[in-house]
């Protein structure tokens, strides 16, 4: 469990790095957010996976798209 919440505070951050104007814009309270991440993780949510896999193939050679894919191996190890 512990592993699942960290992935979840890691996406939010990497959320937030990737575009803090969006995050604001749709996000009120971290910690629910980062609780909807766990809940997302725990489900195997598609959607998640699918927005990490936009940003790769958005621009596959960036800082962002690495850091989208480490994320993507973590998730996968659940």
């Amino acid at each position: 469990m512990e592993e699942k919440m960290d992935l979840a505070y890691d996406i939010d951050l990497f959320a937030y790095d990737f575009d803090p104007y969006e995050y604001n814009d749709n996000v009120d309270d971290r910690e629910e957010h980062v609780a909807n991440i766990y809940a997302w993780i725990c489900e195997h949510n598609k959607g998640l996976m699918d927005w990490l896999q936009n940003i790769i193939d958005g621009n596959p050679h960036s800082e962002d798209a690495a850091k989208a894919m480490a994320l993507i191996v973590r998730m996968n190890n659940f």
